[in-house]
């Protein structure tokens, strides 16, 4: 009650005096004015006076050119009052104006442009999916729009792994339930999936590892390890015969949200490069995808699986299998 009492002859003198800056001063001399409210109510006729002086009160009367309000009570009510004496601006107070800051000053009259604010976190790069314009720092989680050499790729089991198969050499294919194309262990020619091809190279291919130079896998990624495979297969997976309506068959690995479809299409036969149907008629065909671990001096490991099976296996080198790329 008391506030809004004050605050009501505050304005009114403001009014009349017309200095917008002694608004400033309401909320301060107000709040002043019900601290006192609980020693009014004990005396009758109790004066009090309130006055600015460094911020303070006090009981005399201040030098000229201070502002102050005296209002005298009656058993706790404002029954009398005296207007302001000698107004003068107040002194400016610089801060941090700004509430969402952390140095907020409820104090300053004047904003003094020193606004420290929480660090935000988010993507800083405008070309990404999820910039966010008012982050601060950048928690290097962007995210990409797929391209032909970029992939964002899909966490499961410790490596992340593309969602597009390897197409010509250091490119993806276009879609997931694209193939891309059949390569032969640590060698970077490709090989198309369908059709036949000519000058097949049934030579050995040589090597301990998938060397690097021969890695078809876009800038970034490199053929999986056995142990990464073998995490994928670990993951859990399913097969379908018609991958979200594409008529497509393959093997979905992983759980939940992330998951990686991975197209079946047999392989190109070891000595020839003709392609292998094992089931015929390209009925539930296999998926055969390399690793980049030797298996044995003339074999290498893959991931193997069709309808209700799956295993990574050894076999020899110059068969055509597909590549599934993970992130260096």
């Amino acid at each position: 009650m008391y506030y809004a009492i004050c605050s009501s002859i505050i304005q009114k003198q403001l009014i009349i005096q017309n200095n917008s800056t002694m608004k400033k001063l309401t909320t301060i001399m107000c709040g002043l004015l019900v601290a006192a409210s609980a020693l009014a109510q004990r005396e009758p006729f109790y004066t009090y006076r309130y006055f600015l002086w460094g911020g303070a009160e006090s009981p005399t009367k201040p030098p000229a050119g201070v502002n102050y309000i005296q209002v005298t009570f009656d058993r706790g009510n404002p029954v009398a009052y005296e207007k302001f004496k000698d107004i003068v601006p107040p002194v400016d107070v610089f801060g941090c104006m700004d509430k969402n800051a952390t140095n907020y000053n409820v104090l300053a009259t004047v904003d003094d442009g020193g606004c420290e604010y929480a660090p935000v976190l988010g993507c800083m790069d405008k070309n990404a999916t999820n910039y966010n314009e008012l982050a601060t720092v950048d928690d290097k989680s962007c995210k990409y729009a797929p391209t032909a050499t970029y992939d964002p790729g899909v966490k499961i089991g410790g490596a992340i792994w593309a969602t597009r198969n390897v197409d010509a050499p250091g490119t993806f294919a276009a879609k997931p339930q694209d193939y891309g194309k059949f390569y032969q262990w640590n060698r970077k020619v490709a090989w198309a999936a369908t059709g036949t091809v000519t000058d097949w190279d049934a030579s050995f291919p040589l090597g301990i590892t998938w060397e690097k130079a021969n890695d078809p896998c876009p800038t970034g990624y490199r053929v999986p390890t056995k142990a990464e495979q073998d995490a994928l297969v670990a993951s859990g997976s399913t097969w379908t015969s018609n991958y979200n309506g594409t008529g497509v068959a393959g093997g979905i690995f992983g759980s939940g949200s992330n998951t990686v479809f991975l197209p079946a299409a047999d392989y190109r036969y070891f000595s020839d490069g003709n392609l292998f149907d094992f089931v015929g008629a390209g009925a539930n065909p296999d998926g055969y995808y390399w690793s980049s671990t030797m298996g044995g001096y003339s074999g290498a490991y893959f991931l193997f699986f069709s309808n209700g099976y799956v295993e990574v296996v050894a076999t020899y080198r110059t068969g055509g299998f597909f590549v599934r790329c993970v992130k260096e």
